[in-house]
């Protein structure tokens, strides 16, 4: 790593901080999901520094023609995990497994009144658009420094169907990468 923290390849191509990544990954079933990041993973980290804390590395998994945008999965356990990249950068994570909690212990399916009560008077409430049987449920923070990140749940029928944690504005993306408009 150089002294911003990037990973260098060395003569062989090889990428030397993946190729030190330990048999065990840190990003487990285990981890948890906070406003900043799951795990060791935090918002902000490129795509090789993710790789490296969570040790497993991050693959694409939905190419977008427009290069300011990608998303990124785990090459193993667990499944389900999701990094939204823009401008190689890690700008949201989205959840769709129920092995993930948050660290308020939230998780898919738990009922709306359940992150509710564990969230209370930071909670923001709205419809899904397009949608009669859906909300989002968004975390707000009080903290100045966490100020631009949010924590969001997607519910349908009661129930909470993903999870994500991000920045903004790439939280409130409704489409994803298909919300990013080149300058």
């Amino acid at each position: 790593m150089n002294k911003n923290g990037d990973c260098l390849v060395n003569a062989s191509g090889d990428n030397r901080c993946l190729g030190s990544l330990g048999t065990q990954p840190k990003l487990t079933r285990n981890s948890q999901l906070a406003i900043n990041g799951i795990g060791p993973v935090n918002i902000g980290m490129t795509v090789e520094q993710a790789s490296q804390a969570a040790g497993i590395q991050l693959v694409p998994f939905k190419p977008n023609p427009n290069r300011i945008c990608d998303y990124y999965k785990l090459a193993g356990e667990p499944d389900g995990v999701f990094f939204m990249v823009t401008n190689g950068r890690i700008a949201r994570v989205d959840i769709e497994t129920d092995d993930i909690t948050t660290v308020s212990g939230a998780k898919i399916p738990d009922p709306e009144e359940s992150v509710q009560s564990l969230y209370g008077g930071n909670l923001q409430v709205s419809r899904l658009p397009n949608s009669t049987e859906g909300h989002f449920l968004t975390f707000v923070p009080n903290s100045n420094s966490d100020r631009n990140f949010r924590l969001k749940f997607a519910t349908k029928r009661g129930r909470v169907t993903t999870m994500s944690a991000g920045q903004l504005p790439e939280i409130d993306y409704i489409e994803g990468c298909l919300d990013v408009r080149p300058d």
